[in-house]
C-alpha cells in the first residue's frame, strides 16, 4: 500500500461516533434540574442557596418519578 500524505486521518474520519453511557447520564440529569426555572438562571448569590435549589429540583424530580412508578 502506498504512502498516505493525510497520515491515516482517513480511516478516523469515518470510525463510528459511540455515546458514552455516563455522559448521557449526566446530560440526562442537568436536563431534568433545567426544567426547574430557578435553575434555568443563576440567581442565587450564594452557593450554599444553589445548593439547596438543585436539592429541592432533584427531590422533585424524583417524588414525581416514584408516584407515577406507584400507579
Amino acid at each position: 500500500m502506498a504512502d498516505r500524505a493525510d497520515g491515516g486521518q482517513t480511516q478516523r474520519r469515518h470510525q463510528r461516533l459511540h455515546v458514552l453511557p455516563k455522559r448521557w447520564l449526566v446530560e440526562r440529569t442537568f436536563a431534568w434540574l433545567m426544567r426547574s426555572r430557578r435553575l434555568a438562571r443563576d440567581y442565587e448569590g450564594r452557593s450554599d442557596s444553589s445548593e439547596a435549589v438543585i436539592r429541592w429540583s432533584m427531590s422533585m424530580v424524583m417524588s414525581r418519578r416514584l408516584a407515577r412508578r406507584a400507579r
